[in-house]
């Protein structure tokens, strides 16, 4: 080695000696990074930036120190961002850089990590994307793993409490009461055993609020005793306050006065005592209503209710205030007083309204609007107080009209609202809410005459949206990550910019930038919206898609021909109405009652659908079959043979009832009758593209399921299939092993008609996500998404329960029925209970020999059915072995297999001379068919 090597080897070991001398070891990192605790942010971040560089020069970055150097960082950068007037989004982005970044080395099963410090991390992921990101999804995952780790770490506890109370409201929002409640639970439980008082009390405190909205009063009632324990023993006054008002409202709802005006008292006293104007406004509001329901309390409402208007500070507070005003100058009789009243409520929302004229907001008007339940709540009142005042000697007609329009305006605005409301709980939550405002909208026209305004709210009343349980189950999958977050953001921030502008007072400088600010970006999500109906149109159908068919283009089947009705019921609160379009249309306010209606109706399907009760108890089922056609079908004055139905309420096959009190002379004798689930589905479906329909038919029978999914055999049905399908021209028949899943997934998109021979669940519930059983596997609603769609014209459901779910009121069955129809195929025979194997079978096989006659399909099913009663003896009558079985959708002849556009890419490849051999087969094969046939 030469002398000049050997220096240069021992300057490399000074310098790497000297470079090693200059690094402090890692308590001392520790030392500096917890000096920034004390520091601003802005400072805190330079310093821990400096030790995050001086760190990655001496040592890997793979240890908790370093991990909590980074998670620091994101803490500080939120908290920066947070306390900024106007924030970026890459802001909180870059804090959650951070974040992530410790999060993915304490991940690491390495001796230097803690995975203890994951729930730190996890919590403030979770924060971060539940407030400032609008990324609630991901949030609910951060928020989850949190406390997953906390349970393993006793002393990490507190931060899993508060992602318990992130999870708690998730689904509060989401409006799945019952999981919130489960998570409140989790709460308290933490709570108590860290003797966290404040997180007690808030946890008890959403517990009583879900029992109260479930309307479990006894347990809200039990909680509340256990909460105002807890409440005193913690002094803290304000929460004392609040479960006053609770009590308040329970004794409301029990009807006991006394105990009601001394709770109310008692909180009045407590926020009076701590000067908090809100608290004291909230209190005056919901006692001068709770004071509205007896008339003899009416000066002492009057009282209440303007103390609160004069303590009013929010436009909202003020609102609600004139709300509760002007019905109870509705229920004295005032009803100009209250007119008025209402007018000025708008006006409080909208000052360029003249309150002097009555006149209505644009809808386009209302949509910026925060607190838009609060408006509906007065646009509602006053189209009460119109039809009301109609019903006196100075109103009239014009008053009536005054009341269809604010009706009009009132149906408008809940779409707008259904646009920002996400999630299946949320959308139930309206429909239940508005139920009331259609029933009387519904009124109005039938004391107007007005059908065609009653078509409106007919259809308006029932699904605006046809699969529900698709969209919460699945439907987002159609969406693009890109539009998934963009729609989340827009939704998000639309909420945000009204929550702050109805906190605002009304005189606030602030306004008028929030104001501007919501108009954009509800500006901004109409655009979305629109692009989406071009760019995706299934999920804008789902999700967005409110519009109804015109009364004067209604789209009955086209093979009716002048012969066919429709008919539409509505069972509201007070009235059951039926709507007929023959000729023309009439609305008719039909003599039985909703109760009764009820009553009866269910008494009939749990009949119908036993068959052992329904033999043991004939005589009743006859009363009730008659019973509800004297009520419900004879007033309607049906003369058409075929008649499509759209039903409220309870699902009923019409077809069983008795059109006389003694024999067996059932409806189906007088009419073809269909289903569908408004006029808006009658509407002909858009043709799948890009398919060239080479299956007219494929069916599944597979006989033996695998025996983890718990299904009994079916025997005999690959035989049935057989023979149903051999008529079909490129019939595809798949039994037995071949029935499977992945089968049905991929041979049935194409098909003409799909035929299925098997089990099914539909009693869908939150629980229990409705399915169809294959050889091999179930498959779910929401995993008829992987398809693009279906060609089919027709499907077949031969199973058990395959149309009844979880009824909604005024939306109808959730079912796998509606899972189809929402993919595109207009026509469903679907089953409303358990059906035996041999009626299933024979049905269906007389079902398809007339369908193969060119029949209607309704007139099909209705000849099959009739077959079948000619056939069989008094146990076959019994309309359980056969009314279960109904026809959902277009009741339209099968068309052509061939289309115009499938021929227009055969003949250049096979030439005219082969086209005119292959229509000679046809017509061979047509007269072959129909000698077999007769």
């Amino acid at each position: 080695m030469t002398a000049r090597s050997l220096l240069l080897i021992i300057i490399s070991f000074l310098y790497v000696q000297v470079g090693q001398g200059q690094c402090p070891d890692r308590l001392a990192f520790a030392q500096q990074i917890k000096q920034t605790q004390e520091m601003p942010d802005a400072q805190a971040i330079a310093s821990l930036k400096k030790i995050q560089v001086a760190w990655q020069k001496c040592y890997p970055q793979n240890d908790s120190t370093f991990a909590y150097l980074l998670h620091l960082l994101g803490r500080r950068h939120w908290l920066q961002a947070r306390e900024s007037p106007n924030p970026s989004e890459l802001a909180f982005k870059t804090a959650e850089r951070y974040t992530l970044a410790a999060i993915q080395i304490n991940q690491q099963q390495l001796p230097q990590v803690s995975r203890a410090n994951l729930v730190n991390s996890y919590l403030n992921a979770g924060i971060l994307n539940y407030e400032h990101l609008n990324q609630k999804q991901l949030a609910f995952g951060y928020f989850t793993k949190c406390v997953e780790i906390a349970k393993i770490y006793p002393y990490k506890r507190s931060l899993g409490t508060e992602a318990s109370y992130y999870l708690t409201q998730h689904y509060d929002d989401k409006g799945d009461y019952i999981k919130s409640l489960e998570w409140a639970a989790f709460t308290l439980k933490w709570s108590q055993e860290a003797k966290d008082s404040y997180n007690e009390i808030w946890a008890l405190n959403q517990i009583i609020r879900c029992n109260l909205i479930l309307q479990r009063f006894d347990e809200a009632k039990r909680i509340l005793k256990q909460q105002i324990a807890v409440i005193n023993k913690s002094g803290n006054e304000e929460s004392l306050g609040l479960a006053y008002l609770k009590l308040a409202s329970l004794a409301y709802n029990e009807n006991n006065e006394p105990e009601m005006n001394n709770w109310f008292s008692k909180a009045l006293a407590i926020y009076e005592k701590q000067k908090n104007r809100n608290q004291t406004t909230t209190t005056l509001l919901n006692w001068g209503y709770s004071l509205i329901k007896n008339p003899k309390n009416h000066v002492l409402a009057e009282q209440k209710l303007k103390q609160a208007f004069q303590l009013s500070q929010s436009i909202s507070s003020k609102v609600r205030v004139l709300d509760n005003l002007g019905s109870l100058k509705k229920k004295q009789h005032k009803f100009q007083e209250a007119l008025q009243i209402y007018q000025e409520a708008i006006e409080t929302y909208l000052p360029s309204l003249s309150k002097r004229k009555m006149l209505n907001p644009s809808a386009v008007s209302v949509k910026s609007i925060s607190k838009s339940d609060y408006l509906l709540e007065v646009i509602q009142g006053k189209a009460d107080t119109w039809l009301d005042y109609s019903k006196a000697p100075q109103g009239g007609k014009g008053a009536l009209q005054n009341a269809l329009k604010t009706y009009a305006l009132a149906d408008s605005m809940i779409d707008f609202m259904r646009y920002e409301h996400a999630g299946e709980g949320s959308k139930l939550f309206w429909r239940q809410k508005t139920r009331g405002m259609y029933e009387r909208a519904i009124e109005a026209t039938y004391l107007a005459g007005d059908s065609e305004m009653a078509f409106r709210f007919f259809e308006k009343s029932k699904a605006v949206l046809l699969a529900d349980k698709l969209n919460e189950l699945g439907a987002n999958q159609q969406l693009s990550e890109a539009d998934t977050r963009r729609q989340r953001a827009l939704r998000d921030s639309i909420a945000n910019l009204q929550n702050q502008l109805a906190a605002l007072p009304t005189t606030d400088k602030k306004r008028q930038v929030l104001q501007t600010r919501l108009e954009r970006f509800n500006d901004d999500f109409a655009a979305f919206r629109k692009n989406l109906e071009t760019t995706n149109p299934a999920y804008y159908r789902y999700k967005y898609d409110n519009s109804t068919p015109s009364f004067h283009n209604l789209s009955l089947p086209s093979s009716f021909l002048g012969e066919g009705s429709f008919v539409s019921y509505f069972v509201g609160d007070s009235a059951v109405y039926g709507l007929v379009i023959q000729n023309q249309a009439k609305l008719i306010r039909l003599k039985i009652q909703p109760a009764d209606y009820q009553k009866l109706a269910n008494e009939f399907l749990n009949l119908c659908a036993n068959r052992a009760a329904l033999n043991a108890q004939y005589p009743r089922y006859r009363a009730l079959g008659y019973a509800l056609y004297e009520q419900l079908w004879k007033p309607l004055h049906i003369n058409t043979e075929r008649v499509v139905i759209a039903q409220d309420g309870a699902f009923l096959p019409f077809e069983a009832f008795l059109t006389a009190p003694e024999g067996n002379e059932f409806l189906l004798k007088r009419h073809a009758i269909s289903y569908t689930y408004s006029a808006k589905y009658l509407q002909p479906p858009t043709p799948r593209r890009g398919s060239l329909n080479i299956n007219s038919f494929v069916g599944f029978a597979p006989e033996t399921f695998a025996v983890g999914l718990k299904q009994v055999p079916l025997s005999g049905s690959a035989a049935v299939l057989q023979e149903v399908g051999q008529d079909f021209w490129f019939g595809k028949k798949l039994v037995n092993a071949e029935a499977s899943k992945d089968n049905f997934l991929r041979h049935a998109p194409n098909a003409r008609v799909i035929q299925l021979f098997t089990h099914a669940e539909a009693d869908s519930t939150e629980a229990t996500e409705p399915k169809i059983y294959f050889q091999d596997a179930a498959l779910r609603l929401s995993e008829l998404n992987q398809t693009e769609g279906f060609a089919a014209q027709l499907l077949v459901l031969s199973a058990c329960k395959t149309g009844v779910g979880a009824n909604q009121r005024g939306e109808g069955v959730f079912s796998l029925a509606r899972g189809f129809a929402a993919l595109g195929i207009p026509s469903t025979i679907t089953t409303l209970w358990s059906v035996e194997d041999q009626p299933t079978y024979e049905l269906t096989k007389l079902f398809y020999r007339y369908l193969h006659q060119d029949l209607p399909k309704d007139v099909a099913l209705q000849r099959a059915k009739l077959d079948w009663l000619a056939a069989g003896g008094a146990a076959d009558a019994l309309p359980s072995e056969w009314a279960g079985m109904i026809l959902v959708g277009d009741a339209a002849p099968l068309t052509s297999t061939f289309s115009i556009s499938i021929i227009g890419l055969v003949i250049p490849t096979i030439g005219w001379a082969a086209i005119a051999g292959i229509l000679l087969l046809l017509a061979a094969f047509g007269w072959w068919r129909r000698r077999r046939l007769s």
